[in-house]
């Protein structure tokens, strides 16, 4: 509207110039067209000029929370940028489309601005939000320079938190327990290992014999309190290119096994296929924090795109591994199906995984 409200008067200029033979107003005419050449080339400039960098507030963030993004312009011109916009896209990993923001803003000459821009990711996964297009205007914002933006900022979406329902009935390293062992005049169980005492331990657990001697309070675990060890493997490998509801779910699942195990009282471990180093990786889970650092390090080296593709021989090889020696090995694979073993227990769906792991109880034995 301004353009074309300077063009209108220009004209009329121009039009009484040549009407009433006036070399001033004429000379008025170029000292205008002069003065908007240089707010044109003015705008070119700050936009060169003009720095915008990003930074989130933090580096991870639950799905459907709000992360802030900061959006920093830095102005080392002796002219301020009276008004300028940046696109920026927000997408998660493996989408072709991500949603676009509009900032606007306003810098002073050699100064900064700040600007906080939130977010709400819709799915688990890599976050990556950057700049596209920067436009910085003349101070009568008259002109407008553009540029590229190339600057960038990642973060990674925890889930929700669901828990599967596991009940575990499994007897430690084939031991079997006798019943009715608390009735008089029967053996006491056997005593399998002595291990520190721990908050909720009983005090007629405690061995007070060895307690004495070291120093430290030490407790008794019974062969019927050891459980089978628990294996769960995240398989990664696909069948088709997954969709962001399929990659969203599938974490959300991967969660929701450990927290289930967790819920039972049950330390596992947690395998992945590493494809830096082509060799399965296997993490300790003892509380939800390690779920996280777990998830949290799957979605940085972006498993489900590096090196995704990997040998059966590798996978069942690894399976058959642990299931001699005495461990429970579950695995959640791609396509969203829960394994006990080789026994498929239950194929969620993308879109209602959530009710599904509600109403389902897994028995492990």
């Amino acid at each position: 509207m301004r353009k074309l409200l300077i063009t209108l008067v220009l004209l009329l200029f121009f039009y009484l110039a040549g009407l009433y033979r006036s070399s001033s107003v004429m000379v008025f005419i170029l000292a205008f067209l002069v003065f908007l050449g240089c707010m044109g080339f003015l705008a070119k400039y700050l936009a060169r000029r003009l720095e915008i960098s990003l930074e989130p507030e933090r580096g991870t963030v639950s799905k459907e929370s709000t992360l802030t993004v900061v959006l920093t312009a830095v102005n080392p011109s002796l002219v301020p940028v009276m008004k300028f916009e940046t696109r920026m896209k927000i997408w998660n990993q493996g989408t072709s489309k991500g949603a676009v923001k509009k900032v606007q803003g306003y810098v002073p000459a050699r100064g900064t601005a700040r600007i906080p821009v939130e977010v709400s990711p819709r799915h688990c996964g890599a976050l990556e939000i950057s700049g596209v297009k920067s436009k910085i205007w003349d101070p009568l914002c008259l002109f407008c320079g553009q540029k590229k933006e190339k600057a960038s900022c990642n973060a990674v979406v925890y889930p929700k938190g669901y828990e599967m329902q596991f009940s575990i009935e499994s007897l430690p390293f084939g031991m079997e327990v006798e019943v009715g062992n608390s009735r008089p005049g029967v053996q006491p169980p056997e005593i399998y290992q002595i291990q520190a005492y721990r908050p909720g331990d009983g005090m007629r657990d405690i061995h007070w014999k060895l307690t004495a001697r070291s120093g430290e309070l030490l407790s008794k675990q019974y062969c019927t309190e050891v459980q089978a060890p628990v294996f769960v493997f995240w398989d990664i490998r696909e069948e088709k290119p997954l969709s962001p509801g399929q990659m969203d779910a599938f974490w959300e699942l991967c969660y929701a096994v450990s927290a289930g195990l967790l819920k039972e009282k049950v330390s596992h471990q947690v395998g992945c296929y590493d494809g830096q180093t082509g060799q399965i990786q296997v993490y300790p889970v003892a509380c939800h924090e390690d779920i996280m650092n777990d998830l949290c390090e799957m979605i940085r080296r972006d498993v489900l795109f590096v090196g995704s593709s990997y040998p059966d021989e590798l996978y069942l090889g690894e399976m058959y591994r642990r299931q001699e020696e005495g461990e429970i090995v579950l695995s959640m694979d791609t396509s969203l199906r829960l394994h006990l073993y080789h026994k498929m227990l239950v194929q969620f769906s993308e879109d209602n995984y959530a009710e599904e792991i509600k109403k389902e109880t897994f028995l492990l034995s």
